[in-house]
């Protein structure tokens, strides 16, 4: 994932799926994409564009302001052997909720 200034000054995530893109592969990633793009929850970030470019995956969404990634190395540096249990299960339940409410409204 790369980040990117859109016009206007705007920062956005842009990612490239690495590898061929056929287009029966294409299609089955925008569709699962359409019905990513349609939850609405303010735990997960919105996707706002995506297409098969030179036969790959690119999808440009808002820039989180970090990753887990970056917490789970930000907690090593203060000793600690990983994200605290009780956050990450505060990640993790965040994301399920997120997924339950679009389960229901389908």
């Amino acid at each position: 994932v790369w980040k990117a200034t859109a016009p206007g000054g705007v920062e956005k995530a842009v990612k490239l799926v690495f590898g061929h893109c056929d287009e029966e592969l294409a299609g089955r990633e925008v569709n699962a994409l359409d019905r990513v793009r349609m939850v609405r929850h303010p735990f997960l970030l919105s996707i706002e564009r995506y297409e098969v470019v030179s036969n790959r995956l690119v999808i440009v969404s808002e820039l989180a302001d970090t990753s887990l990634d970056a917490r789970f190395k930000d907690c090593q540096a203060e000793g600690l052997p990983g994200v605290p249990r009780e956050e990450l299960l505060g990640y993790l339940s965040d994301a399920a909720e997120a997924l339950l409410k679009d389960l229901q409204e389908k």
